[in-house]
């Protein structure tokens, strides 16, 4: 079989992630031998494992092994690797970070910078202020 590997640009992100992983790899998703009274013609009559796809992808991969498939991977050759590095260079361009807005509601000191929603003040809540008791 032909296991040519064909690049997306929308997969771009995939490969960028697979090329600054500590080990740059093929990703192969096959499918285990099949039993003697198996016709499914996905799985390999002769008793091997059958190779279902390879990708450079990262996302992919990733996809592949959220729906339950098996994967392997093979470390990439250098002049594979130079390959999609310049594909992924190209194509694939980060989000910028969006600049969160500060929470105009709250005091300057009650504001949270984690995200989350900050403790009410000392003496704020749904208790009256000590005066109009």
């Amino acid at each position: 079989p032909d296991w040519s590997v064909q690049l997306f640009r929308d997969e771009a992100e995939g490969y960028h992630l697979n090329l600054t992983s500590p080990q740059p790899s093929w990703f192969v998703w096959w499918t285990p031998a099949a039993a003697p009274e198996c016709d499914d013609p996905r799985h390999a009559p002769e008793g091997l494992p059958s190779i279902q796809a390879v990708t450079l992808s990262y996302n992919e991969a990733a996809r592949w092994m959220d729906a339950g498939e098996t994967i392997e991977i093979a470390p990439l050759p250098a002049a594979v690797a130079n390959w999609l590095a310049e594909f992924a260079a190209l194509h694939y361009k980060p989000e910028p970070r969006k600049r969160r807005r500060p929470q105009s509601f709250l005091a300057p000191g009650e504001r949270d910078v984690s995200g989350g929603n900050a403790p009410p003040a000392e003496g704020g809540g749904d208790d009256p202020p000590a005066c109009c008791l």
